[in-house]
This record gives structure tokens, C-alpha cells and sequence, in this order.
């Protein structure tokens, strides 16, 4: 009866390229580079990786992108 109580969890993942207004000609390379930081992670996880894993990996893939100011 107690499996019947425990709720099922999906993993997720969530990128944001920071807190700020981006301008209109960033808007698209901004948008990319979420997705593709997303994409880096989630991949991570889909492989038995470990979601701090997961976070590391898309954060220091917008830090390598310099459409953002992360890690500057």
C-alpha cells in the first residue's frame, strides 16, 4: 500500500543566461545558448549521470559562451 502513496519524479533541468534585459541582437544567440547548455546537461542525465554533474556541465558550457557574462 505504500508504493501506491509514493509519487514518481522526472528529473528536469532549467537554464537561464542570467538576470537581465537582453538586447533585441543577443536575443536569438541567448536562446541558443540556453538550449544548447540545457542539451549538455540533460544529456548528462539521461546517461545515469548525477545532477550535480548535470549542473556543472551546463554552467560551465554558458561560461564558455560569450553571449553571457557567467563566470566573469
Amino acid at each position: 500500500m505504500a508504493n501506491k502513496n509514493r509519487m514518481q519524479t522526472r528529473p528536469a533541468l532549467l537554464v537561464h543566461g542570467g538576470a537581465w534585459q537582453i538586447p533585441t541582437e543577443m536575443h536569438q544567440d541567448s536562446i541558443r545558448g540556453c538550449r544548447e547548455a540545457a542539451r549538455i546537461g540533460w544529456n548528462i542525465l539521461q546517461h545515469s549521470g548525477s545532477a550535480l554533474d548535470a549542473v556543472e556541465a551546463a554552467v560551465r558550457d554558458l561560461e564558455d559562451d560569450p553571449v553571457f557574462d557567467a563566470g566573469r
